[in-house]
């Protein structure tokens, strides 16, 4: 259920960046958001991942319904980097509504990447290179990876329905991008979420991105700075 609801809850803030800067109404997609996130709540506690589905639907359509108006889209801007600045808005002093004040459209990664990562590239190390872990951590990370792919696709099957939902890459092929750059079994730092995340949404278009990085990170420092030398020598 916990897997599940992160891949919702990562689904309904993309869709709250895409339709927030063009609201009609002001405050509606905020609105319709915490709704959404409230009945999500409600249907996992209630009925576990049977009744988070149908309470995702149901969230899609209350932030898809939002008033609103695209048919002048902003430049989009990436934030990526240290997960928690990424997420937290007292951590990063409000950014995204910052960004959104001055004309930009928001891309975020998805928070179940950021989780997902530590079971995938250990299961990578261990199927790959045949890395020196336990059998028991060995078969919990291929399970946990698993798991995230069932859920992401369950979710997606739901979301696809929606217009304004963009499909995200899945983890083969973000590591496939990755690789010429980070090696998708490395594990410092947020390893390859970073430059693929870059790398995916600049075929997207996105021309924007804002790595933050905290003061105390010495390996989102030298992943977020190094990884920009490379990609500029590539793109």
């Amino acid at each position: 259920d916990f897997v599940l609801a992160i891949a919702m809850v990562d689904v309904y803030e993309a869709l709250l960046r895409r339709v927030r800067p063009y609201e009609t109404e002001a405050g509606a997609a905020d609105v319709a958001f915490e709704r959404a996130m409230d009945g999500l709540v409600a249907g996992v506690r209630e009925h576990g991942a049977r009744g988070a589905l149908d309470a995702f639907a149901r969230g899609l359509e209350a932030l898809s319904a939002v008033p609103h108006d695209r048919s002048h889209p902003r430049p989009r801007v990436l934030i990526v980097g240290e997960y928690l600045l990424n997420f937290h808005p007292g951590a990063n002093h409000e950014i995204e509504r910052y960004l959104e004040a001055n004309g930009l459209e928001i891309v975020e990664a998805r928070m179940a990447d950021v989780i997902r990562k530590s079971y995938s590239y250990k299961h990578a190390q261990a199927r790959e290179y045949h890395a020196s872990i336990p059998a028991r951590e060995r078969a919990w990370n291929a399970l946990a990876d698993a798991l995230f792919s069932t859920a992401l696709a369950l979710v997606d099957r739901v979301a696809r329905d929606f217009p304004l939902y963009e499909r995200p890459a899945s983890m083969a092929q973000l590591a496939e991008r990755s690789d010429p750059i980070i090696p998708h079994t490395f594990d410092a730092g947020e390893g390859i979420l970073i430059p693929e995340e870059i790398l995916t949404q600049a075929e997207r278009g996105v021309r924007n991105f804002v790595i933050l990085q905290p003061f105390g990170c010495l390996p989102n420092h030298v992943v977020g700075r190094g990884i920009i030398k490379r990609v500029k020598e590539l793109y």
